[in-house]
C-alpha cells in the first residue's frame, strides 16, 4: 500500500527533500506506527510518525522537530545501536556536523553534540574557497566519517565517544594514489560526495575500516584505514568522469555509483582496479596465470526511458515529467547488499532495478517468479514478477575502448527473438533484452 504525506505549504527548491530515513519498528515506540525521519533545504528536520492508512479514525500525524538553527540539511546518517538510543549524524548549512539522539517522546531534539568542519590551509597558506561539508556517514558505532572539499584531503574521521564527537578529526584521508592508472597531471584536490563502508559481506571486517568514496573527479577510490596509504585501488570510467554523488555495495562483486549527468548509473566489479588488492588477510595466491579482465564487467546504464516512454513519471503534472528526463542520480539504495533490486532517486522519480535475467526459467524463488509473454497475455502475471507496461526501455553502454553501445527490447520483444533459443538457452554476458543500438527489430 502506498501512503503519500505533503508537508503543508512546501514549495520546489526551498523545501526539497535531502534526508530521508525509514525507522524499523524496534527503532520506535511501542505505537506500532510507521516512523521517518526527513530533513529539507529549509533546515528542517523532523520525526514524522505517520497515521495507520487502515485506521479511518487515525489521520493525526505527529511530529518531533530536531534543533537546526535554520541551516539547511545538507546529508543525514542514522545508526541504530542494540539496547542503546540511535543516533542521527547531520550536516548543517556548510560546516557544522551534529549528533542525535533519537527520542520520539520529546516535543524537540537537541544535538547532543556538534562540532565544525574547518577548511583546509592550501599550498599558498590560504583557507581553500568554497568548502563545505557534502556528506556525514556512520563507519561504524564509534567513528563518523564526513566527506567535504573543495580540499587536498577532503575525508575526515571523527571517532564517536560517551563524551560525543571528537573535535579533532583522529585521521584526513587525501586523494593522492601512486596507481599508475591515475592522470598524476591532476592535482588531488577535490571533493568528496558520497562515503559508504564495505559491509562485512564484502570481505571486509566490517568494523568501518574499510570504505569507499566517490569525489567530484569522478573516480572511487577504496580505502583502509588500518593501511598507512590514502587510497588502495581506484574505479575510474575512462570515458565519463561525471561527479559520483552516490555509491551502493551489491554483493561481493559489484558496485554501483549514481552521477551528477545524463542519469548515468556506473557499474563496477569489485574484484578489478587499478591494481589487484585484498583487504583481507588472505593466503598466498596461486602462481597460476589470472584469466584476463572481461572489459564487459563495466558498464554505465542511462536511468532514463527512451523518447517512446517519456512520461512513465505519470504521476503529477506535465512540467514534473519533463524534469524527470535528464537528471542526476542523487541517492542509491537497497533492502540488502544481496538482493537483485536496487532503488535510484532521480529528479521527480524513484526507479525500481532489477538485475536479473527476464526470460530466466528458473530464477531466484526469494525474489522472483518465472516470466512468460503467454502468462501475461492471458492475464496470470505473478505477485513477484513484473508487468510488460511497468518496464522502461533503457541503454548503456560498456567501459571499454570499444565503448558498444545498446538498447533494451521490451519484454515481448525479448521473448520472441529469444524463442528458439528458450529450449538451449546459452549463457551471454549480458541479458537477453540487450541488443546493439544498430540492430533493428526483435
Amino acid at each position: 500500500m502506498l501512503t503519500e504525506y505533503r508537508p503543508l505549504s512546501a514549495n520546489e527548491g526551498r523545501d526539497d527533500v535531502t534526508a530521508l530515513h525509514l525507522l524499523r519498528p524496534d527503532q520506535g515506540d511501542d505505537d506500532g506506527k510507521q516512523k521517518l525521519i526527513s530533513g529539507t533545504a529549509n533546515g528542517d528536520l523532523q520525526l514524522v510518525s505517520l497515521p495507520d492508512p487502515e485506521d479511518e479514525y487515525d489521520q493525526d500525524v505527529r511530529i518531533t522537530y530536531f534543533a537546526t538553527q535554520g541551516l539547511a540539511v545538507r546529508s543525514s546518517d542514522l545508526l541504530s545501536r542494540e539496547g542503546q538510543t540511535d543516533l542521527l549524524a547531520a550536516n548543517l548549512g556548510d560546516s557544522k556536523i551534529v549528533l542525535y539522539e533519537i527520542a520520539s517522546e520529546k516535543p524537540k531534539i537537541c544535538p547532543s553534540s556538534q562540532l565544525e568542519i574547518q577548511p583546509g590551509i592550501r599550498a599558498d597558506g590560504h583557507a581553500s574557497p568554497n568548502h563545505r561539508a557534502w556528506t556525514t556517514t556512520f563507519l561504524s558505532s564509534s567513528s563518523l566519517a564526513v566527506g567535504a572539499g573543495p580540499s587536498e584531503e577532503p575525508i575526515n574521521i571523527h571517532s564517536i565517544t560517551e563524551a560525543g564527537l571528537s573535535p579533532e578529526g583522529s585521521r584526513k584521508l587525501g586523494l593522492r594514489s601512486d596507481l599508475n592508472t591515475v592522470d598524476e597531471t591532476k592535482k588531488p584536490y577535490s571533493s568528496v560526495y558520497s562515503i559508504v563502508p564495505l559491509p562485512a559481506s564484502n570481505g571486509s571486517a566490517g568494523d568501518g575500516t574499510v570504505f569507499l568514496s566517490g569525489a567530484y573527479d569522478g573516480i572511487i577510490r577504496l580505502h583502509d584505514l588500518r593501511s598507512d596509504r590514502e587510497v588502495e585501488q581506484i574505479y575510474v570510467d575512462i570515458a565519463d568522469d561525471s561527479a559520483i554523488y552516490s555509491i551502493l555495495p551489491q554483493g561481493r562483486e559489484r558496485v554501483v555509483a549514481g552521477t551528477s549527468r545524463h542519469n548515468l548509473l556506473k557499474v563496477f566489479d569489485l574484484r578489478l582496479g587499478a591494481k589487484c588488492y585484498s583487504h583481507l588477510d588472505a593466503a598466498n595466491q596461486s602462481s597460476a596465470k589470472e584469466a584476463p579482465m572481461d572489459p564487459s564487467s563495466d558498464y554505465n546504464i542511462f536511468l532514463r526511458p527512451n523518447s517512446s516512454q517519456a512520461g512513465f513519471t505519470s504521476r503529477g503534472n506535465g512540467w514534473s515529467r519533463n524534469r524527470s528526463i535528464e537528471s542526476s542520480i542523487y541517492n542509491l539504495t537497497s533492502s540488502s547488499p544481496h538482493s537483485p533490486y536496487i532503488y535510484a532517486g532521480v529528479e521527480n522519480a524513484v526507479m525500481s532495478i532489477a538485475f536479473t535475467e527476464i526470460l530466466d526459467a528458473h530464477p531466484d524463488p526469494v525474489f522472483f517468479d518465472a516470466w512468460t509473454a503467454d502468462d501475461e497475455k492471458n492475464g496470470k502475471v505473478a505477485t513477484r514478477t513484473f508487468e510488460g507496461q511497468d518496464v522502461v526501455e533503457l541503454a548503456m553502454y560498456d567501459q571499454g575502448a570499444i565503448m558498444k553501445l545498446c538498447v533494451q527490447r521490451s519484454p515481448w520483444e525479448t521473448w520472441r527473438a529469444c524463442q528458439p533459443k528458450i529450449g538451449n538457452r546459452v549463457s551471454a554476458l549480458i541479458d537477453e533484452r540487450w541488443k546493439g543500438a544498430n540492430e533493428f527489430g526483435p
